[in-house]
């Protein structure tokens, strides 16, 4: 992210798989306060509304798949599941 007002400055968030992505601090004009936006709030919001716990396998592997600890880590999210079998 950069300001128009200090275009050899840039700002960069690292943003790690296992951490809630970070606010960042928005920039408007130069004499107005930064605003602050929750990313985290975003994915939270969609996963709540497009109630996507109900389309998504979580009994599958992720698309790219992940590798390592990575991949440890995220099977100690996803409780398994039982699917059904059509009759």
């Amino acid at each position: 992210m950069w300001r128009g007002w200090l275009p050899q400055r840039f700002e960069v968030y690292p943003m790690p798989l296992r951490s809630p992505l970070p606010a960042l601090r928005i920039p408007l004009r130069k004499k107005d306060k930064e605003v602050h936006l929750d990313l985290q709030a975003v994915p939270e919001q969609a996963y709540r509304e497009g109630r996507y716990h109900l389309t998504i396998n979580y009994n599958k592997p992720p698309v790219p798949p992940l590798k390592g600890d990575d991949a440890r880590w995220a099977r100690t999210l996803v409780k398994p599941t039982r699917r059904k079998k059509s009759s």
